[in-house]
């Protein structure tokens, strides 16, 4: 698609690397209300290692408020936990929830614009398609990915992964997807 609307969605930017505050995520609060009416619980686990990073707060905000909503519109019951952890030189935000799985076919094509895992005409789950190329093109763009280890009919893990030094900001200005 080459539409100019098209491509302005896709100029996107960081606006600034700033201290972000681990322990006062947003994303959380609110997709809480939204799991509360399925009966889901959500759960997070913060490593003591670990209360802040580096990084676009609004950006990493709308990651990981996506891939949390997206965990409870997939789950039926159960729980979406949001874990974060450090490691060397990474900070992995992981969201695992215990919803309906996806198969090996679904998560090769996952994170392409306008892909819809449930696209038939009685589709159960609403949405454009466009959530996790987003996520997946603002992690980039912190010098990041997001990855996914999951089986149909199973547990789902998304983890977002950002270098602890964040790529220089004034090297990632207005970038479009191909």
């Amino acid at each position: 698609m080459d539409s100019p609307k098209y491509n302005r969605f896709w100029a996107i930017f960081i606006e600034a690397f700033l201290t972000f505050n681990i322990t006062g995520l947003d994303a959380v609060k609110l997709v809480r209300e939204q799991a509360q009416k399925k009966g889901l619980q959500i759960l997070v686990y913060i490593a003591p290692n670990i209360t802040t990073c580096i990084a676009d707060n609004h950006r990493l905000e709308q990651i990981l408020v996506n891939l949390l909503s997206n965990a409870v519109k997939f789950t039926e019951a159960g729980s979406v936990t949001l874990k974060v952890e450090k490691t060397a030189d990474t900070i992995l935000f992981s969201v695992i929830d215990t919803g309906i799985g996806l198969s090996e076919a679904q998560q090769t094509i996952l994170f392409e614009a306008f892909q819809q895992l449930d696209s038939g005409l009685n589709r159960q789950y609403e949405g454009t398609g466009l959530g996790l190329a987003l996520c997946r093109k603002l992690a980039l763009l912190h010098g990041g990915e997001i990855t996914v280890k999951s089986k149909l009919l199973s547990v789902s893990c998304f983890t977002l992964h950002l270098p602890i030094q964040p790529l220089d900001s004034s090297k990632t200005t207005q970038n479009s997807l191909p």
